[in-house]
């Protein structure tokens, strides 16, 4: 978006009051919205983090730190 013109774009990006979209986001549901999980699950999710050290997640280690947590995060289900 920064250098549409480079490409022969437009800007066509709209300005919206923050406020309005504020307002639609509590009536939908507000910060649980975009959760993807309850609230007890992300914690439990945020200890087992925790507990392999919190380790830095990239692009490349990603599918590492899910697969060591998995087992954390179930270990009491079995």
């Amino acid at each position: 978006m920064a250098r549409y013109e480079d490409f022969g774009a437009e800007y066509c990006l709209q300005l919206v009051d923050i406020n309005i979209i504020k307002e639609i986001k509590q009536k939908l549901g507000g910060e649980e919205l975009l959760q993807f999980v309850n609230k007890d699950v992300a914690l439990h999710c945020e200890a087992m983090y925790c507990a392999l050290g919190s380790p830095g997640v990239t692009l490349n280690n990603a599918w590492h730190v899910f697969s060591d947590m998995l087992p954390l995060v179930f270990e009491d289900v079995n």
